[in-house]
């Protein structure tokens, strides 16, 4: 996230920017994700804690009378008889933690508290730390996967983990995070840099790099024949190219 404005100046930035779109207000006080996803959550935070030093309460006070802030994985749980009547209702769920059992019961509490009666319908409108793909009506033992791997995971490799999600297909379970690291080989500046390092481990040339006759070597094209041939593929992502053996 950038640098975010904060106390007096946050205040004074909100007044400069009155009448002109909220989401133009709060990406002018840098909060919002390098995707460009808006993070309203944060910002009424940190202007609730700069309301609350102008009044005389210590941040700290202020902000225990705050709700909890929301997890890292989350989805927005609409309510389907609201929206076929031209309404917008709905909730986001904290995925954090939950079993397939946890979350269809956060489910279905969020439609028990619709004001349309006989409301049974639901769809996900929106993800928050997992990838859209996961549609509007995911399978539930999937998601609580994804989300349990990705808390095992550092950042670097939670990339490299949704990108190998994506590229497989295939259904996340339980086995997917050893499965992942079974056939995840690192994050590298490219596929030549793979295709050098790759050279290195399985021939005795380890001294020569740099000399010749590595030096004369064409890596990209060395790197493009493993790509071709279905050994490896890669991904480029915020981190670097995250190169996998094809499995």
């Amino acid at each position: 996230m950038p640098h975010t404005v904060t106390g007096a100046g946050l205040l004074s930035l909100v007044r400069d920017f009155e009448g002109r779109p909220k989401a133009e207000t709060i990406a002018a006080a840098g909060y919002y994700r390098p995707n460009g996803r808006i993070l309203y959550c944060a910002f009424y935070e940190a202007l609730l804690a700069a309301k609350a030093a102008v009044s005389g309460q210590t941040v700290g006070q202020w902000q225990a009378s705050l709700p909890a802030a929301p997890g890292e994985f989350r989805c927005y749980v609409a309510d389907l008889a609201a929206y076929d009547s031209g309404r917008l209702i709905g909730e986001w769920i904290d995925l954090d933690g939950l079993s397939a059992d946890e979350i269809r019961d956060a489910v279905a509490g969020v439609i028990s508290r619709s004001p349309f009666p006989g409301a049974e319908e639901y769809a996900i409108h929106d993800w928050d730390g997992l990838p859209s793909s996961f549609g509007e009506w995911p399978d539930w033992e999937e998601v609580s996967a994804y989300v349990a791997a990705m808390a095992e995971l550092g950042d670097s490799d939670r990339e490299a983990f949704s990108a190998y999600v994506a590229n497989i297909g295939a259904t996340v379970s339980p086995d997917t995070l050893e499965e992942f690291r079974e056939a995840y080989r690192g994050c590298y500046s490219s596929g030549e840099h793979y295709a050098q390092e790759l050279a290195e481990e399985i021939t005795e040339t380890r001294d020569l790099f740099g000399q010749w006759p590595t030096s004369c070597i064409d890596w990209q094209a060395a790197w493009r024949q493993l790509e071709i041939g279905g050994d490896n593929w890669c991904e480029h992502g915020q981190y670097g190219c995250h190169v996998f053996r094809s499995v």
